[in-house]
């Protein structure tokens, strides 16, 4: 370190007391600030013998005391070449070259020795300050070889080991790589053991084991050991897609063989999903870019049967002729989803819809053939297959039988108004011709 001794900059401002203008003093204090400290603390010493309420020479008393312990030198008491050398040191050390510029703080200070200053207390600062930074890089350049080997447990130690010193340039930007290498070897492990429950979960770790597999490629140091790593997750890779597509293909003969449409989309759902996330670990592969085309395909089909059903519950609720009609021609239309629950559903609450009709047109007094062949259409469209539930043969066979009934009572009924016509008419024949053509056969035949 080096300053003006005492703050000032040269004695020459500083105003003595008319007293105090002697030769001693003004020799004390030019060796002051020639940087002579022993030689000015002994004159000033001596003045204070001779003057002891002199403050002035008290104050150059503490001053150079002080300076002396701190090893304090004037530049001006400096060799040139020595300021010089050690500022080269300095641009050494701020371009990290720690080495080259321990040599120059060594040269500095021993130039300044040959000189005649034995303490120089601003080069050895520098030395103390450079020594640190060595011994930090030396550490630094040991735990990045240790990475490089691939020893990441035992560099993660010693990163994770207190600093007791003020040698504190770990290289601390290691500690979270190392650490992501490590878990990416353990799910690495876990998924060679197929420890994972789902192949989904298996697949969205692959993934981001991958991820922090490329990561690690730029922090850390290449080695055999993520080399390694490298090389399992490929072959992971390479095995849970082709296991995937193994399964998808097995998923999609279930999805299309499958007609509970609920159970189908839960497994459209997860077929899509696995399907999706194999696409991202293998973007190029057309089997799993084809699977998935089918599975969305199916997806968009029982989306498009789910909507109809929610189209045919609507017209039922309005309980139309018309409504009835169009839910009896959807219902038609979807026949090969008679196994789904809902799609029986459906059709029973058609049927029953239906039977209504049947019932209203029967309960309506009197019963005429209009009504009767409004029933019979009715029960005619109930009498469909697609629509039969459970029980529904029998209330047809019920609805039939008493159909026929009541056909043969309106048959029964129609005959005999037909008879009574033609009697009636007959009747009425006769009362005309006794009325009109009685008499003439009377004179006719009695004189």
């Amino acid at each position: 370190m080096t300053k003006t001794p005492g703050g000032a900059d040269s004695h020459e401002s500083i105003l003595l007391p008319a007293s105090e203008h002697n030769l001693s003093f003004l020799s004390a204090v030019n060796s002051y600030y020639n940087g002579d400290f022993q030689e000015a603390l002994d004159c000033f010493k001596n003045i204070l013998s001779q003057d002891p309420e002199n403050v002035l020479a008290r104050e150059y008393v503490k001053k150079a005391g002080s300076d002396l312990a701190n090893g304090i030198v004037p530049n001006k008491r400096l060799p040139t070449d020595a300021l010089q050398i050690r500022d080269q040191g300095h641009v050494f050390q701020t371009t990290g070259q720690y080495k080259q510029a321990r040599k120059q703080y060594i040269l500095a200070q021993n130039i300044a020795r040959k000189a005649g200053i034995q303490l120089w207390k601003a080069i050895q600062d520098d030395l103390k300050q450079i020594n640190i930074l060595i011994k930090a890089n030396n550490e630094k350049e040991l735990l990045s070889n240790l990475a490089k080997d691939g020893k990441f447990e035992l560099v993660l130690t010693i990163l994770n080991e207190p600093v007791t010193d003020s040698f504190t340039q770990r290289p601390f930007e290691l500690k979270a790589p190392i650490r992501t290498a490590l878990e990416v070897e353990e799910i690495v492990n876990l998924l060679n053991n197929e420890y994972f429950i789902t192949v989904q979960s298996a697949m969205e770790q692959l993934l981001v084991v991958r991820m922090k597999a490329a990561f690690l490629k730029n922090t850390l140091p290449e080695n055999d050991r993520l080399q390694q790593t490298d090389v399992k997750i490929n072959n992971l890779t390479k095995k849970w897609v082709e296991f995937e597509i193994s399964r998808a293909q097995s998923m999609i003969a279930l999805i299309q063989g499958k007609y509970n449409l609920h159970e189908r989309v839960a497994l459209i759902e997860t077929c899509t999903s696995e399907l999706q996330t194999a696409a991202k670990l293998a973007p190029d592969s057309l089997e799993i870019e084809n699977l998935l085309e089918t599975s969305l395909s199916e997806s968009r089909t029982t989306k498009t049967v789910l909507d109809e059903f929610k189209h045919i519950e609507a017209y039922l609720e309005q309980n139309r002729k018309a409504d009835l009609l169009q839910a009896r021609q959807s219902l038609l239309a979807l026949r090969d989803y008679r196994p789904d629950p809902v799609y029986r559903k459906l059709a029973s609450a058609l049927q029953h819809r239906l039977f209504e009709h049947v019932i209203t047109e029967l309960k309506n007094p009197p019963l005429t053939m209009e009504n009767h062949g409004n029933a019979n259409y009715w029960l005619s469209l109930a009498e469909d297959d697609l629509l039969h539930g459970p029980g529904s043969r029998d209330t047809i066979y019920r609805f039939k039988s008493h159909l026929r009934l009541q056909e043969r009572k309106l048959s029964r009924n129609k005959w005999q108004r037909i008879i009574f016509l033609t009697f009636l008419a007959f009747t009425c024949l006769s009362c005309i011709l006794s009325t009109v053509y009685f008499p003439v056969i009377k004179n006719f035949f009695l004189p």
